[in-house]
């Protein structure tokens, strides 16, 4: 790259990094700030809604709030590096003019988040770039030799995203919770701030809601342990949380007045009523309570720490405020577990093994039984210094030897996430690599190892791949060595009944990854920023549900009207080829 444009595009970056500093919302109390943002948060995940009703797509209204939480994050870290931590009074009545703050500087944390990805995938070779300086405009592209399979680790980045809430149990019990929902609304009443009552039969009635999304959303045993708690303790925390937040949304909601009673959105509480609420429902201890309140609360001094890891957030002295949607749209387990990874890295590194024994069993006990042509085998030692066989499969019908090497990662939620993975699975493809040679020339010794000394069938063709819980990295780490998701996997074993021939075959292909112009679309996001224009490139997914007023006059070769661009021409998409096909 000519280093002109690199350290004109450096220099923009420096200039945007510092253009918040100067929002006047800064120059106020840090306390009271927060509680803004999160208002308005709160009234930006409130408007999804009805716009998800409308198009009946709850994935578009789970991708948009996910979108809000991003900005949600980065507005309060900035709050906390840029405002001073001074007294305040929490307000009954909205600010109109801090409320219009509020709002203009989460849409520019929106659009700096944007700027951000791009910036860290151009660091890293994902991104090229073009500049205008005359114009003032900056481009990013998607390099074209890889920009299909870049595409494709970061659209499972966005479909992690998506919300796993049941929603087809809840509507069975649709009847029986309007009832409830209208008991909770006619309870409703006022006292500078919204007051409602919670019977035993409401609190029942939401905590089904919790419950379902919580068997939903947590796979991980109830007695693993960490410093001061287990799961299944934490999983009884959260329900309470999680139902206390579905009932106070609703009731703001439905509460009749005004703006749904934006003022009383945000949950208020001293130390003291906070742990009450959770000893009063739970068989917690109180220490146990105050372990997981304090290890969830948000710690600013923690680098690169994400509000959505610390939902719990000090406003001053003894005040707490808790953000309902930061509660309701949260993956909590893939949350806790990040940050015990973050700040208990020994915690974690003693449940490396166990989270790796969970994939296996969960391979184990789908298909092992069901398929007799497959014969599987676990976690075999090697001799010296190589790596264990985590996963190998024999097909005795097509003679077929499948070698998997099992990596248990953490869902990813940011670029610099997904770019991480890189590196856990660039060990697991050396290991594959170095088992693979050992199997071309000890084939005898390894199948004994593998199947017992009973073995004999012949061996016509041997494959491995790294198998993955959530990532698939960020390129192509080696053309070689196939990367494929547990759930690709199995997939491919339903599909093809065992037949690890044409299985090996599909993964060599990549056949499982999701289709460009199918599963997602490439977009041109252009955005104004610090007096700058940028342009970037955007995942889109489930195209069928895109929501866009269809041109009489577009015409089959015309450029479609949802804005997709060809990865490799960079051009926008012709209509025939795109929604009009």
């Amino acid at each position: 790259m000519d280093k002109d444009i690199e350290e004109y595009v450096r220099e923009i970056e420096r200039i945007i990094d510092v253009e918040h500093e100067s929002f006047p919302l800064f120059h106020k109390p840090r306390g009271k700030v927060i509680l803004y943002l999160l208002r308005v948060f709160e009234d930006l995940c409130r408007m999804q809604v009805p716009m998800a009703i409308m198009s009946g797509s709850p994935e578009n209204m789970d991708l948009l709030i996910h979108n809000h939480l991003d900005k949600i994050d980065m507005a309060i870290n900035w709050a906390y590096n840029n405002c001073n931590d001074i007294d305040f009074k929490i307000d009954n009545t909205i600010d109109g003019e801090f409320y219009r703050m509020a709002t203009k500087t989460l849409e520019h944390a929106g659009f700096y988040r944007n700027l951000c990805d791009s910036y860290i995938l151009w660091s890293r070779d994902r991104h090229d770039v073009e500049v205008d300086k005359e114009n003032n405009k900056v481009k990013f592209n998607l390099f074209e030799d890889d920009n299909l399979i870049d595409s494709i680790g970061l659209t499972y980045r966005e479909q992690l995203k998506v919300s796993e809430i049941p929603l087809k149990d809840f509507e069975e019990n649709i009847e029986e919770f309007q009832k409830i929902n209208q008991e909770l609304v006619n309870s409703i009443s006022f006292d500078e701030t919204i007051k409602y009552s919670i019977t035993e039969a409401i609190w029942n009635s939401f905590e089904k809601i919790s419950l379902m999304q919580i068997e939903k959303t947590f796979n991980l045993p109830d007695n693993w342990h960490f410093n001061n708690f287990t799961i299944g303790e934490f999983k009884k925390f959260w329900n309470v949380l999680l139902t206390k937040c579905l009932i106070h949304n609703i009731a703001c909601l439905r509460s009749g007045v005004k703006g749904a009673a934006v003022e009383s959105v945000v949950l208020i509480y001293n130390y003291e009523d906070l742990c009450e609420l959770f000893i009063s429902k739970t068989d917690l201890s109180n220490d146990k309570v105050e372990s997981i309140i304090d290890f969830i609360t948000y710690n600013y001094k923690i680098k690169n720490i994400d509000v959505v890891w610390q939902p719990i957030i000090n406003l001053k002295e003894d005040l707490y405020a808790i953000s309902p949607n930061l509660i309701i749209n949260n993956s909590a387990e893939r949350n806790l577990i990040t940050l015990i990874n973050k700040i208990e890295q020994a915690s974690y590194s003693r449940l490396s093994n166990k989270k790796e024994n969970i994939m296996i069993s969960s391979i184990k006990s789908e298909f092992e039984n069901e398929l007799p042509n497959l014969q599987f085998s676990y976690q075999t030692d090697l001799p010296s210094q190589l790596p264990d066989i985590d996963m190998a499969c024999f097909d005795s019908k097509t003679k077929a030897l499948l070698i998997g090497e099992i990596k248990w990662l953490i869902p990813t939620d940011s670029i610099q996430e997904v770019c991480a993975r890189d590196k856990d699975l660039s060990k697991g493809i050396s290991q594959i690599k170095d088992i693979m040679e050992y199997l071309d020339n000890n084939l005898e010794d390894a199948l004994e190892r593998l199947f017992g000394s009973k073995f004999d069938d012949e061996v016509e063709s041997i494959f491995g791949c790294v198998v993955s819980k959530n990532n698939i990295g960020s390129s192509v780490l080696d053309d070689s060595i196939p990367i494929i998701t547990e759930k690709s996997l199995l997939k491919l074993f339903e599909k093809y009944n065992g037949n690890l021939k044409l299985i090996n075959k599909k993964i060599r292909s990549r056949n499982y990854l999701p289709e460009w112009n199918k599963d997602f679309k490439i977009l041109m996001e252009e955005i104004q920023y610090a007096g700058f224009k940028f342009v970037f490139p955007i995942i889109r997914l489930n195209i069928d549900n895109d929501i866009f007023i269809k041109d009489k006059n577009v015409k089959r070769n015309d450029p479609c009207p949802c804005g997709a661009i060809n990865p490799k021409s960079q051009k926008r998409m012709k209509y025939k080829k795109c929604c009009g096909r």
